[in-house]
């Protein structure tokens, strides 16, 4: 009875382990593509980004000015 339990035990981390290296490896690739369109739409538009990087800064330290008083 032990010995099953054993087998039992290690198929389970067996496939545990398989699950987590192919999630490991979709998220990475996810991760990759994302990042690349991120890189490619910034290189196209980079007027853009700075406008919008500074609407939100300036959201963020309207936000935090209000906060203080």
């Amino acid at each position: 009875m032990n010995a099953k339990a054993t087998d039992y035990k290690e198929e389970i981390k067996s496939r545990v382990g398989d699950t987590l290296q192919n999630v490991q490896q979709k998220v990475g690739e996810t991760t990759k593509a994302a990042t690349e369109a991120t890189d490619r739409y910034v290189r196209e538009n980079p007027w853009r980004m700075i406008g919008m990087v500074a609407i939100v800064a300036c959201a963020f330290g309207y936000l935090l000015g209000s906060l203080r008083d």
